[in-house]
């Protein structure tokens, strides 16, 4: 999955970092990184000059940042963000994005115009680094099967790499707006969250599940911290444009409102 990422930069201090941390901890000699700035048009006619400053600034930031070995290329272009971060996908076939925000920045945005695995890491200021981002991996599921196994697969993946045990959560909300099929709703998930678990359990050992009930929005976000979660991985459909992912209420709002590393899976 991170045979060639794409790392969105503001060229900011906090950025440099960010990408020394992705560049030492997600990668291997064979994979690449395109770091990627984008210049607003808003600016008027010193665009091409800012461009300019910003491909020096953000080339000295790679070779700073990145290790010998690492192979890596650097755009500044002008423009729209979505347009110029899929354009780039699109013509580098980019494998995943790696996006690196503050804990208070809105990104469903942006995430929703990438058609293409993402990891969205939400750091503080002074920076809280994660070490072992796959030692509490949280699926978040709806359950629909195929969704579901595209989700498993992407999950596989990640940890085909990994040489420790990871605990693995299945993660579903229940509804409960209407208390007459609430009992049968919390069947019909135990089932499919049984059938998903010992699918996982033919390459993973440790795993579990989890229900949770009520307003989904509200309370799986609360489930994610308490399981102590390290990884939170998200399965979005993909939209007929497929750089576009749709994001209903619930998805929306665990990615804006969960802190911890987030994996989003474009499913069909």
């Amino acid at each position: 999955m991170f045979r060639k990422i794409l790392y969105p930069s503001d060229l900011s201090e906090r950025s440099e970092r960010d990408l020394k941390w992705v560049a030492t901890h997600l990668t291997e000699r064979s994979e690449e990184i395109v770091a990627v700035h984008v210049v607003s048009t808003s600016i008027g006619v010193e665009t091409p000059s800012v461009v300019s400053g910003a491909q020096e600034i953000l080339k000295e930031m790679c070779e700073r940042s990145i290790p010998n070995g690492v192979p890596f290329r650097f755009y500044v272009e002008a423009g729209e963000k979505d347009e110029v971060f899929s354009a780039i996908v699109r013509r580098e076939d980019c494998s995943v994005a790696v996006i690196t925000v503050s804990p208070d920045t809105a990104i469903v945005p942006l995430v929703q115009s990438l058609g293409l695995p993402q990891l969205i890491l939400r750091w503080n200021t002074p920076p809280t680094i994660p070490g072992d981002i796959l030692k509490n991996v949280v699926v978040a599921t709806d359950l629909e099967a195929k969704r579901t196994q595209n989700i498993l697969d992407g999950v596989k993946k990640v940890l085909d790499r990994r040489q420790k045990d990871t605990r693995i959560t299945l993660l579903h909300g229940v509804p409960m707006e209407d208390a007459s099929m609430a009992h049968g709703l919390f069947n019909q998930a135990s089932k499919a969250m049984e059938a998903a678990k010992e699918e996982v359990e033919k390459w993973n050992d440790l795993v579990e599940t989890k229900l949770v009930g009520g307003q989904t929005e509200e309370e799986l976000p609360k489930a994610i911290v308490d399981l102590s979660t390290s990884l939170l991985v998200l399965g979005l459909p993909l939209k007929t444009d497929i750089w576009q992912l749709i994001l209903g209420n619930t998805a929306e709002a665990l990615v804006e409102r969960t802190r911890c590393p987030i994996l989003i899976i474009p499913t069909e």
